[in-house]
């Protein structure tokens, strides 16, 4: 079932990109060439985003793109290498799915219902995991019902039978995608609140020892990641991310307007979510033959809840000017919840109009299969150019994903802001703007009480560029700026050409004679050092924009190094340990439960 949608991409070895694939393909490709030299553990950019120690591994997680890289590194070839792992998220999450409603209703039949209608029912989540949008979000998704179920049952239910449900999803979300972590922060701090305010007899002892194992278990996993975060967070005046929520109308507000409920209704009778037009139908159903129980109240309590959280009921046009309300970036985000509910919903009341009216479980099966093959038919209508040949020049020049052209643009893996040239090359020019000090992106207020960003953008010729436009003519003038090009300054003189990445190193060489201070391309982080051609340590140190700064005595080259703190170095040590802890607990506890059973 993970396979047969994606034979036709399989076979013409071809898909379409999204805006954003380019930068979860330079993170992939950048943990295929740590790994290709010798370093297991990624921590700075030295292959990719202009190859001048970006810091997009402290702030994005890359775990779930490790297994990625290691297939791509050897066989070579990425479109093969996505569209198999395409395959594996898929049926890994529907196990995930089967796993969770099995554990919570027992059916066979009805936990397959869910997994089919989790899984392929959500159509943005088929789509953009192909085509490489939002995708470690997407990845993501596929652990969330052992989150989403794990945080309930922990605080409402039966916590102890749940804990390491809880505990695996939650930290395999984090070191995933951290913006997935932050809405499930949300969503248990309502839990928590309602338990507080109206179940406060479930609140005991042995409940409340489960809440701290789970959490010191959570804690000790994810330190891999987070450590590092905080060290580098604390290291620089970083802008807060998203960077791109820069203006003062805000998006969360625009993205209000458009997820409506009447818009979700349309795009369910448009035949762009047939799980919509199944989850009405079930409500129907439901109240006709009476089949709301319990649990079926409490979810179509929790798709409300949603409803209104993505809509203008709530305030976001004042509400975004929070920073963590703006780092949500937009209500869609939201979707993943929404999904999940209506998809429990629907299985939820075909299991009780099945065990009401006796159907035979053939029937269930054929009417699993049936929607399967409609779901089919919907979930990558959007990739349909790629087989019609429909496709501008645009497109096939940045959004054509071939292994040549994937090949080719992260060859010179060029980002930088959405100037007059973005999207005319093999690569989008993007990710300028996060993981960025607030000095190094300015803002500029415009007539419309807004802001622009000035990118400090100027011309260059093409082929004197630090990462030249593969398929532009040599002397065509490309919009750049110094993080494009790399510019170092000596003596606050700008200077092109002096600097050059070697595998883990970075150089800066021909320094003209007296030069005292050398203000690198590189934003400063904690574990940067530079040296002189003798090996000794230069002093460097944070500029007020946030720049590494080197102090130069005579020197013509100096040597750039980047080596992980040693709170990451412990944090390694101790995540991988408590991994191993913690599935040997499992191990035991699988075990135990077999035992059980069969004496």
């Amino acid at each position: 079932m993970s396979l047969i949608p994606i034979i036709p991409f399989l076979v013409f070895e071809r898909f379409q990109m999204d805006w954003d694939a380019w930068f979860h393909l330079s993170r992939i490709y950048e943990i295929v060439n740590n790994i290709k030299y010798g370093k297991i553990f990624p921590d700075i950019s030295y292959f990719t985003f202009n190859k001048q120690g970006y810091a997009v591994n402290f702030f994005y997680p890359y775990f779930a793109n490790y297994p990625i890289a290691l297939l791509l590194l050897i066989i070579k070839k990425p479109i093969l290498t996505l569209i198999i792992f395409n395959v594996i998220f898929h049926t890994v999450g529907l196990n995930i799915a089967y796993h969770v409603y099995y554990k919570l209703k027992k059916s066979l039949y009805f936990s397959f219902l869910f997994s089919i209608l989790y899984i392929f029912g959500y159509t943005d989540f088929n789509t953009r995991l192909l085509n490489m949008g939002t995708y470690n979000q997407q990845i993501a998704y596929i652990f969330l019902p052992l989150a989403i179920i794990g945080i309930y049952q922990t605080l409402l239910g039966d916590a102890k039978k749940w804990r390491y449900e809880l505990v695996i999803g939650i930290v395999l979300i984090t070191l995933t995608h951290l913006l997935t972590t932050y809405l499930l922060i949300i969503y248990a701090v309502i839990l928590f609140t309602y338990l507080v305010l109206f179940k406060r007899r479930l609140i005991t002892k042995t409940r409340a020892i489960t809440w701290g194992y789970s959490i010191v278990e959570i804690i000790l996993s994810t330190l891999i990641f987070t450590i590092p975060l905080l060290q580098q967070k604390f290291a620089n005046d970083w802008l807060k991310v998203p960077a791109l929520n820069l203006g003062s109308s805000g998006i969360l507000s625009n993205s209000a307007s458009k997820v409506s409920w009447w818009q979700r209704l349309s795009d369910g009778f448009s035949f762009q979510d047939i799980i919509i037009v199944l989850f009405l139908i079930m409500i129907i159903v439901a109240a006709t033959y009476k089949l709301f129980d319990n649990d079926t109240k409490i979810i179509l309590i929790g798709i409300v809840v949603v409803g209104i959280m993505q809509s203008n009921l709530l305030p976001y046009y004042f509400l975004q000017r929070l920073s963590f309300i703006d780092m949500i970036q937009n209500l869609s985000r939201f979707d993943v919840f929404l999904y999940f509910l209506i998809a429990l919903f629907i299985s939820n009341i075909a299991q009780n109009y099945h065990n009401s009216k006796k159907k035979r479980k053939n029937n269930v099966f054929v009417f699993i299969l049936c929607i399967y093959l409609i779901f089919c038919s919907q979930n990558f209508n959007l990739e349909k150019n790629i087989f019609t040949g429909n496709m501008t020049s645009f497109d096939i020049s940045s959004y054509y994903a071939t292994n040549d052209n994937i090949i080719k643009g992260l060859s010179n893996s060029n980002f930088g802001y959405f100037g007059p040239d973005a999207g005319k090359g093999y690569y989008r020019v993007n990710g300028f703007m996060d993981y960025r000090t607030s000095q190094q992106i300015k803002r500029i207020p415009n007539e419309k009480g807004g802001y622009d960003i000035d990118s400090g953008s100027y011309q260059i010729e093409n082929q004197k560029s630090f990462a030249p436009v593969i398929n532009f003519p040599p002397t065509y003038q490309v919009s750049s700026n110094d993080f494009i090009e790399n510019a170092v300054y000596f003596d606050n003189q700008r200077t092109f050409g002096h600097y050059k990445q070697d595998k883990f190193r970075f150089v800066i060489n021909d320094i003209p004679e007296k030069t005292k201070k050398i203000r690198t391309s590189i934003t400063y982080l904690n574990g940067f050092k530079a040296s002189n051609d003798k090996g000794e340590e230069l002093k460097s140190y944070k500029d007020k924009d946030g720049w590494l700064v080197i102090e130069n005595r005579d020197n013509s080259e100096i040597t750039i190094t980047y080596e992980k703190t040693l709170g990451h170095k412990i944090a390694i040590v101790i995540s991988i340990v408590t991994w191993l802890v913690i599935s040997l607990s499992i191990l035991v506890s699988s075990v135990k439960n077999k035992y059980r059973k069969k004496s």
